[in-house]
């Protein structure tokens, strides 16, 4: 008996500590920004950034290149509430990984005209920001979901 419970004891705390990780969410409270930009580009669809909050969804019309070093201050409208649902999903994908990560840029955004990701989360009353490389290749894999997430979110919006 002590030894099925010396195999079985560590499984089970293995398992506990797994459910550790915090389910992120959008709650009503938190704010996440996101969006894609291009540098060599004319024209409306080179800078889009959505802003999800109090159970909204807001588009910028500023359409500003984001800035490396501060957060985007844009000038936000309001959509339609049930963009709200589509981006529920976003703040899902971003990886406990990133939290934690002292970079707030990631590969080389934008360097050779293929854009870059913004991304903002206010949660839990913290603020952060990441510039994230357009180019897959240029990423940790575990940014891959994020940066797929956020293409398809903006895409999924700007229609």
């Amino acid at each position: 008996m002590i030894r099925l419970m010396w195999f079985w004891l560590p499984l089970i705390l293995l398992s506990l500590s797994a459910c550790d990780k915090e389910d992120l969410s959008l709650d009503k409270e938190d704010t996440l920004v996101f969006g894609k930009f291009y540098g060599f580009c004319m024209g409306e669809q080179c800078i889009e950034i959505f802003k999800a909050a109090n159970g909204k969804v807001y588009e910028d019309t500023k359409d500003q290149y984001p800035n490396r070093d501060d957060f985007y201050e844009g000038n936000f409208v309001e959509r339609t509430d049930a963009d709200f649902e589509k981006v529920m999903a976003l703040a899902q994908l971003i990886p406990t990984e990133l939290s934690t990560a002292r970079d707030t840029v990631f590969g080389m955004p934008d360097a050779g005209d293929w854009g870059g990701l913004y991304l903002e989360w206010t949660h839990n009353d913290q603020r952060s920001f990441w510039i994230i490389d357009n180019m897959q290749n240029n990423l940790p894999e575990y940014l891959h979901p994020l940066a797929d997430g956020i293409r398809a979110q903006v895409e999924s919006l700007s229609n």
